[in-house]
């Protein structure tokens, strides 16, 4: 047992550690609350008192869900949305029933892609029609954009909606509004399929750091490129030449060449705040006809439009993080690519830009910006909860593991002693001796006696049965010569016993004990160990250690014989050993005192060492090695 000052540290040490890893709960907690940022409601406070029924409508649904709290969307069809609206499946509603609501590919599920310029879309949508692992992968033919991503159990209904899969079917870098407000998506598969189906759509799609994806657009038009073929169908037409003037005159067929002031200086270009304005629903703003509203209230309808319906997507990545978007996509969906993907550099992200130009381009982009913060936001809180699960079933399973182990490779009770016997010949009583075998367990045992040499010895009680908790003798007496023919003593040897302990059912073996008997002539010979299959040298337990063990063994089985001794002794091994384990509980126990890191974006006291950030899954396993220490450190 251990003495009360030592438990008395012990136990204080015990108590810290259940405060760092109260303390690591905490902050994981508290640092990852996502919410509106104060933008969001600044720009509520400037909305005029007067609305339309249709604002009200929607700013009572999101003022409530959004800007109090992240909205967990579970929405009841209702007769103003259509077919597509109906069947969307959000990230919320896969985490609140993930065996229910997951992506199958065998039902009537799709997969959208929600396609924003120059955002890394291109790159995940070859993934996904040539990188994914499926029974039936898509069929993508040489000089061919487009794949054939056909369900297992069909050849006609496609489970992906994208560029690559179908084709620019509701237009070209459609928007919210042309894919999901419309409909147009389920009238596809409807007319593709000549009947309509209750589908269940996954929306998806990809964000980029606003400043990065506005350079990069600038230089895709700069070289030529445009998008004119784009219909920005909303309420069913396109908008007018008023409503949507050009940057530039068709018949130049581009804007090849514009420099950066004249791109910024065209106050209708689409490429500001386009990813706001693509993920928001635009007959809240009637369109494109910017003078039926306010300018700041179209502004933060739009805005509060876009996060609203970026939570309502089953999935949404990030260019800047292409290989945690593509973890938390393979978690969401439960599919999974054969190849990873790499975060994507431009050229956009070594664009010098003076601060008049970054303070023109920031203006522009403002709830782009907005709205990249809250998804930045959104995004880490769900590949954390993500990591986190994956983190605790990985400590699940070494937890088993390690009781498996422990139970299977657990040193069996002393059940048998002494292991070693002495017999001269000069001393005739030594001639017979006795075994103890014992039973400390609480089910019957069956034991038996084997010898290498059988015809030197007599054995009483070589077999026979034990009760839980009782102990039996085993005699042992030698009855083969000590001399040779011509009377000479034999040289020094040694026997070997072996008591072999099972079950009742006589298959499960508990343990197994070899016991050594020296012949020994004059009190000092050599002694050697000769084993069933193979000899090697041995060392002669002292007296005293015998006695130790007895006196141990017999205490454990009078006391219950199912305690093992304590697991840190006072020998020099076991003081290095608890040492130790001592440092690396300590260490386990700074780690989680460190500030959390999430990645490269962690918050804490700028003087404080990158170094000595420790990142959530860190924390876990520390916390799981703590607690196993722990145990052992103040285990009596």
């Amino acid at each position: 047992m251990l003495d009360g000052g030592c438990r008395r540290y012990q136990m204080i040490f015990f108590f810290l550690c259940l405060f760092g890893c109260s303390f690591l709960f905490y902050a994981s907690w508290y640092s990852e609350v996502t919410d509106f940022s104060p933008a969001d409601v600044s720009l509520l406070e400037n909305f005029p008192a007067e609305f339309t029924a249709e604002d009200e409508s929607f700013l009572d649904n999101i003022l409530i869900e959004t800007v109090l709290d992240i909205p967990k969307f579970h929405e009841k069809p209702s007769e103003a949305q259509n077919a597509m609206e109906v069947g969307n499946v959000s990230f919320d509603k896969i985490q609140s029933d993930p065996t229910v609501q997951r992506f199958d590919l065998n039902r009537s599920d799709v997969i959208v892609f929600l396609h924003i310029q120059k955002t890394g879309g291109t790159t995940f949508e070859r993934y996904m029609v040539r990188q994914i692992d499926l029974i039936s992968p898509c069929v993508c033919q040489a000089r061919r954009k487009r794949c054939r991503c056909m369900r297992p159990n069909s050849n006609k209904s496609p489970w992906l909606f994208s560029r690559f899969s179908t084709g620019w079917n509701c237009g070209l870098h459609s928007d919210w509004t042309e894919l999901i407000a419309s409909g147009c998506v389920d009238e596809y598969f409807d007319n593709r399929e000549h009947q309509h189906v209750a589908r269940r759509y996954f929306i998806t799609t990809f964000l980029r750091e606003p400043v990065s994806r506005f350079i990069s657009e600038f230089h895709h038009v700069q070289r030529g490129a445009t998008w004119l073929a784009s219909r920005h169908l909303c309420n069913g037409r396109s908008p007018t030449a008023e409503e949507l003037p050009p940057c530039f005159e068709r018949s130049q067929h581009g804007w090849k060449g514009v420099t950066l002031d004249a791109f910024l200086a065209c106050s209708s270009n689409l490429a500001f705040n386009r990813q706001t304005r693509m993920l928001a629903d635009l007959r809240l703003v009637h369109c494109y006809n910017r003078s039926a509203m306010d300018v700041d209230r179209r502004d933060a309808i739009m805005l509060l439009s876009a996060k609203r319906n970026l939570l309502k997507m089953a999935f949404f990545g990030l260019q800047d993080e292409m290989r945690r978007s593509q973890y938390l996509f393979e978690r969401t969906f439960g599919l999974h690519f054969n190849k990873p993907m790499v975060d994507l550099k431009s050229r956009s992200d070594s664009f010098q830009l003076t601060d008049e130009q970054r303070r023109q381009v920031e203006a522009v982009n403002r709830l782009d910006l907005d709205l990249y913060r809250f998804a930045k936001r959104v995004f880490n809180e769900r590949f954390n909860h993500a990591k986190q699960e994956d983190i605790l079933l990985l400590l699940f399973i070494i937890l088993i593991i390690n009781n498996i182990m422990t139970t299977s490779n657990e040193t069996p009770l002393m059940v048998v002693f002494p292991d070693s016997l002495e017999m001269s010949a000069s001393n005739s009583e030594s001639l017979s001796q006795m075994l103890t075998v014992c039973n400390p367990y609480d089910v019957p045992l069956y034991y038996k006696v084997l010898c290498t040499a059988p015809n030197m010895y007599i054995v009483d009680g070589a077999s026979g049965r034990l009760k839980p908790r009782i102990c039996s003798q085993v005699h042992i007496h030698r009855i083969g010569p000590l001399t040779d023919k011509n009377g000479a003593p034999l040289d020094p040897s040694t026997d070997k016993f072996r008591v072999e302990v099972k079950k009742m059912d006589g298959v499960s073996e508990v343990t197994k004990t070899d016991i050594i008997v020296y012949i020994n002539q004059n009190g000092n010979a050599e002694k050697r160990q000769v084993g069933f299959d193979q000899q090697q040298a041995v060392k002669k337990p002292t007296a005293c250690e015998q006695r130790n063990r007895c006196s141990s063994t017999v205490d454990s089985q009078t006391t219950g014989g199912n305690r093992r001794s304590s697991s840190i002794r006072d020998d020099d091994d076991s003081a290095l050993c608890n040492f130790l384990l001592t440092t690396v509980s300590i260490i386990c126990l700074v780690i989680l005192l460190t500030p959390v890191s999430v990645d490269c974006h962690a918050e804490g006291p700028s003087w404080y060492p990158d170094w000595l950030r420790a990142s959530l899954p860190q924390k876990l396993i520390s916390a799981y090695v703590l607690g196993i220490l722990t145990k052992y450190l103040i285990k009596p």
